[in-house]
């Protein structure tokens, strides 16, 4: 193995590092995301379930009361605990660690760096930029995908640019367009849940375990708490950032494929930004939203 394949070895397992600590982050924050709306969603149930249907009393409604308070106190722990600004930004600048090294190693293997000490001095500086979050980062990575090799040209554009377009970006916007329609069906079905017992309350109020109006509570609660879900995993937002980094990417290619770019350093250094570019956006628009909580 050559002197540059070691050095490029060895930041690729930096990468895989810091790509799995983002990883596992991100995780993270999906799962505590989930605990709270589901522990605030049931907690709510509980709740208005010993005011309603276990008016009467006894142990069940005990059981019942209990559950609720556990629920909703979980909700506010795991709020308060891991959907913090903070995790946040932890977990978007170890992506951003992981895809700054990425990017200088396919433009050095493309050719668009030139020299291995730039690309050893550019990598540590990015690595220094996070020293803050080292106690995050496993000491060992699992293997993962081997560090790409010397590109030619139509290499770059076949392993990087198309495959950001193709196995990634366009499915990604998919999988996200489709979570978003799922979870907003899911939330009209509710709030026409919510209308047609608020209707039904109305006619025939009711006291004890025939009230409805309670449940109008709970329902709009379940409603509320699910936009604000769909709204904080960002998914139309992350669609549309994919599919525009798609679109652009697509473009620069198909430019070079007809001879408008010829400059081939300039070309990568294009396609590269436009990965960047996407990468800082949905970065910046995860830690906009959450410090304004």
């Amino acid at each position: 193995m050559s002197t540059n394949d070691e050095v490029v070895a060895e930041l690729w397992s930096e990468r895989l590092r810091w790509s799995q600590t983002a990883g596992r982050l991100k995780h993270r924050l999906d799962r505590a995301r989930i605990t709270a709306f589901a522990a605030g969603t049931l907690g709510a149930l509980c709740t208005t379930t010993t005011a309603t249907v276990l008016h009467s009393g006894g142990p069940v409604r005990t059981c019942a009361a209990a559950l609720g308070a556990v629920c909703l106190a979980l909700a506010a722990f795991v709020g308060i605990q891991f959907l913090t600004p903070d995790t946040v930004r932890a977990w978007t600048r170890a992506r951003a660690t992981s895809e700054g090294i990425k990017r200088l190693i396919y433009e050095f293997r493309a050719g668009a760096v030139i020299g291995i000490d730039v690309l050893r001095h550019k990598a540590a500086e990015i690595v220094t930029a996070a020293t803050d979050l080292l106690p995050y980062v496993d000491s060992d990575p699992t293997p993962g995908i081997p560090p790409p090799a010397a590109m030619t040209p139509e290499t770059y554009v076949r392993q990087r640019i198309r495959g950001q377009i193709d196995d990634y970006y366009r499915p990604m916007a998919r999988r996200y367009t489709q979570r978003t329609a799922r979870w907003r069906r899911f939330a009209i079905a509710l709030g026409m849940a919510t209308a047609l017992i608020a209707a039904a309350a109305a006619i025939t109020p009711g006291t004890g375990p025939t009230a409805l109006a309670p449940w109008v509570a709970v329902l709009t609660t379940a409603t509320a708490n699910i936009a604000a879900y769909v709204t904080a995993q960002r998914y139309d937002y992350l669609a549309m950032t994919y599919l525009a980094a798609a679109h652009h990417l697509q473009s620069l290619a198909d430019n070079r494929a007809t001879s408008v770019i010829t400059d081939w350093p300039a070309f990568v250094a294009a396609c590269e930004s436009v990965i960047a570019t996407e990468n800082t956006a949905w970065m910046a628009k995860w830690s906009e939203q959450d410090s304004a909580r």
